[in-house]
């Protein structure tokens, strides 16, 4: 693979990250907004919408504790019922790190959960749903196999359950990205080392014969999961 294969699939996987979190975005304030439409009450509205993304919530919640426990960082469980609120955003607080955490080790904390989300979603995707057959169905015959490919999807057991699921998880699942700050460090270092390399004229053989065609694929991955929830969404 040449470098331009292997850069592009991740920029395309950039934007379509850039574009979930836009849309995420969007649709807090329509639930929100629906909420508030129905109750009049933003004490109600506020209940409404944390449990109705109670999932995503639940499992945000449950990886950064987890993995605060693995790094042997503090964490305090705070469950209580959220505040009310008069703007849609999530505040995801549940479990309170330590002052003294480290910015490495709150970046990992925070990354955490979307590492996770995306594989639950990716799993969900290709062995639940069946994505792939549905795609290729709508490969072979273009729109004439939509009906084909609908039925693929629908035919999962609990399909809408599972969409919900999906839905709920997507839409908890990005960090601030305050929090991700501390990937600097591993960011330059890798920055560095790249640089060490294509000055001892190894790179190529280093990058684009070894490690090419994982990242590739890698990117490949994510642009797929990317473009399922902005599908679900």
């Amino acid at each position: 693979l040449t470098l331009i294969e292997v850069v592009t699939p991740w920029l395309v996987a950039a934007a379509l990250l850039y574009a979930m979190g836009r849309l995420e975005r969007w649709l807090h304030e329509h639930v929100f907004k629906v909420g508030w439409l129905v109750t009049k009450k933003s004490r109600t509205t506020t209940l409404l919408y944390y449990t109705f993304f109670l999932p995503g919530v639940f499992l945000h919640e449950f990886v950064r504790w987890l993995v605060a426990g693995i790094l042997d960082v503090r964490a305090e469980r705070a469950i209580k019922v959220p505040d009310e609120q008069q703007i849609a955003e999530l505040k995801l607080t549940f479990v309170r790190l330590h002052r003294s955490t480290g910015e490495f080790k709150l970046a990992l904390i925070s990354a955490a959960p979307l590492l996770v989300g995306l594989a639950i979603i990716y799993y969900v995707s290709q062995n639940i749903l069946r994505v792939p057959l549905a795609l290729a169905a709508l490969g072979t015959g273009g729109l004439t196999n939509i009906g084909e490919a609908i039925g693929i999807l629908t035919a999962a057991p609990d399909v809408w359950l599972w969409v919900y699921f999906v839905f709920t998880i997507a839409n908890t699942m990005i960090p601030s990205w305050s929090a991700l700050k501390g990937w600097r460090v591993v960011l330059i270092a890798l920055g560095v080392g790249a640089v060490v390399l294509l000055f001892l004229g190894v790179a190529d053989d280093v990058f684009l014969d070894n490690l090419a065609q994982p990242i590739a694929t890698a990117a490949n991955v994510l642009t797929l999961t990317f473009a399922f929830v902005i599908g679900v969404d």
